[in-house]
């Protein structure tokens, strides 16, 4: 194996294997090696469907993203493409959500590969997310006129 793959396989170890830090309030300047996790609030629309997944999906495709798969504990959904483009409207990214999906679920936001660094816009997207979750969660519990 050449050099650069073994340090570029040394750094995807290490970034598969960090804890997903909290979302800051305000932009980080430069984040190495991010990955965000955040509450959100689902909504009985999802947590009392009997196909949370698909509820979850839908709410979900405005964004690009679609379900993968799913292990014991955690559900994986995931958009994007996994090598030609750093942009982050094209590059792979997953959203993994705990399970069993309760009304304030644990959400994280992580490159499928591996991310250096984030100059904002995996902060962007992982904020516009959360906000998006909590405008859905208080448009189910408006009272019906």
């Amino acid at each position: 194996m050449e050099p650069d793959g073994i340090l570029i396989s040394i750094f995807r170890y290490f970034y598969k294997k960090r804890k997903a830090g909290p979302l800051e309030p305000k932009k980080p300047l430069v984040k190495w090696l991010p990955k965000y996790v955040v509450r959100v609030p689902l909504g009985t629309k999802v947590t009392s469907s009997s196909k949370p997944v698909d509820e979850l999906e839908s709410m979900l495709e405005s964004f690009g993203f679609t379900f993968k798969y799913a292990t014991k504990t955690q559900l994986y959904f995931t958009r994007g493409k996994s090598w030609g483009d750093f942009s982050i409207s094209l590059i792979r990214i997953h959203l993994i959500f705990d399970t069993p999906l309760v009304e304030n679920t644990l959400m994280t936001i992580e490159m499928a590969d591996m991310c250096f660094v984030d100059t904002g816009d995996l902060w962007k997207l992982s904020t516009e997310l959360s906000t998006y979750f909590s405008e859905q969660a208080d448009l189910n519990t408006l009272p019906a006129s």
